[in-house]
């Protein structure tokens, strides 16, 4: 390991542990160890802005080797974002598995089938939301169980046994993102800062980026626009602080090239060259299996709406956009202004704690939006501008008590997106079995 990269490393542990060990190390502004959670938590600080806990350096490159997550090869397809999403999804499942745990490696080939079977597509290769899909609803079965082939086309079927087995994997997983597809305009401050944050709570982030075509010294410099392509995804797995790089440190991350690239598998790039060429980011958390998985599904453009405000909203048919990513092939079309408001009527048959999340669209001419159910706040704003038109995730809207009965969700227009537009989309309302 190079010795740039052994300043600091971070064992995976639950974000709330992480985060007071992470307040106890900034007061002292030492090296501190904490065994936290059953876990070893090793993380570097430098003393910044007051109130600002984020640690100088954090890196998962040794709990990846603690799961035996070794680094794998695409080969020659163009299926890095299918072993981004991977590794990220292993590693997940193999800290949500408990301490100890070193899972069957989990088969990329399984995944890019599940990606094409679940929108429709049949590229050789996937979206991230594409991969997503498809490791939700159908999961993911063991490498040995469907192996990988350097040169095969998309065309390939897993076995039965290999369908089978991948749903112990399904409907377990939170799709967490920090931005979704965007070539308009670089990283903000707050998206940067919320990929270390991330990382230092023991999460990998699955990253899409333009690559540089002079070779992966461009990914210290910052090369112009014009050299680089779109592009090649990477799971970050680290970040150090180090003022003689460009943009002030450098993000370790972790290639589809094999073990013996780079510093076994992994490599390093700027925090200028993320900043200016990262085009999407992604993170997920693990759940038990089928924890995600609906009790309750709304259509969105089947339900009563119950007062709309500076804005219009009607049934749009997403055949042109890939139907099968929306369920039942179509969504509820808001167009807008700044401040426009839209009720839905939710009936919940059966009282009782709910988790409630929206599936909603992203798109170019999509704005930020807010929730409220029955007049609470519900959520987080989202920002639901893409350069594509594509599914949002599911956004959690917090867990709930329910009387049975009509339930008002309001979703607010907030402000605009990255392309000036104020629309928004809804597929569904979804609710589980709050916990």
């Amino acid at each position: 390991m190079n010795a740039g990269y052994a300043k600091a490393r971070a064992r995976a542990s639950v974000r709330a542990t992480l985060d007071r060990a992470v307040r106890k190390c900034y007061e002292v502004g030492t090296m501190q160890l904490r065994a936290a959670a059953g876990l070893l938590v090793i993380i570097s600080f430098a003393r910044a802005g007051v109130g600002d806990p984020l640690p100088a350096s954090a890196s998962l490159v040794r709990q990846f080797d603690s799961f035996g997550i070794a680094p794998r090869s695409q080969g020659a397809r163009g299926t890095c974002s299918i072993f981004a999403v991977t590794a990220v999804a292993q590693f997940e499942a193999a800290g949500a598995a408990g301490a100890g745990s070193r899972p069957s490696p989990m088969s990329e080939e399984f995944l890019n089938w599940a990606a094409n079977e679940t929108t429709g597509s049949t590229a050789d290769g996937a979206m991230f939301y594409e991969a997503l899909r498809g490791l939700q609803m159908k999961g993911i079965c063991s490498e040995s169980a469907m192996p990988y082939n350097n040169s095969a086309a998309a065309a390939m079927r897993p076995a039965a046994d290999a369908i089978e087995q991948a749903r112990a994997h399904a409907w377990r997983w939170k799709e967490r993102w920090i931005r979704r597809w965007n070539v308009s305009v670089p990283l903000a401050d707050a998206e940067m800062l919320a990929i270390k944050k991330t990382i230092a709570a023991g999460h990998p982030v699955a990253c899409g980026l333009r690559w540089p075509t002079g070779g992966e010294d461009w990914l210290i410099r910052v090369p112009p626009p014009a050299a680089v392509f779109d592009g090649h995804s990477v799971a970050l797995v680290g970040y150090e602080t180090n003022e003689q790089m460009p943009g002030g440190g450098f993000f370790i991350f972790r290639n589809s090239a094999g073990a013996s690239w780079g510093d076994r598998g992994c490599g390093k790039m700027s925090f200028a060259y993320v900043r200016a060429f990262a085009n999407d980011a992604v993170w997920l958390e693990c759940g038990a299996p089928d924890s995600e998985r609906a009790m309750i599904h709304f259509e969105a453009e089947e339900l009563k709406i119950l007062t709309k405000d500076k804005c219009d909203a009607v049934p749009q048919d997403m055949a042109p956009f890939g139907a099968k990513m929306w369920s039942g092939g179509k969504q509820l079309m808001v167009r807008g202004v700044d401040g426009g408001t839209l009720t839905l009527e939710l009936n919940i048959n059966e009282p009782g704690r709910y988790g409630l999340r929206v599936a909603a669209t992203a798109a170019p001419d999509y704005g930020k939006v807010k929730f409220t159910i029955n007049g609470a706040a519900a959520g987080v704003e989202e920002d639901l501008y893409s350069g594509r038109v594509s599914p949002s995730g599911l956004l959690d809207l917090g867990v709930h008590d329910f009387a049975a009965g009509a339930q008002k969700l309001q979703i607010t227009i907030v402000g605009a997106g990255a392309g000036g537009g104020y629309n928004f989309g809804v597929d569904a309302v979804e609710a589980v079995r709050g916990r």
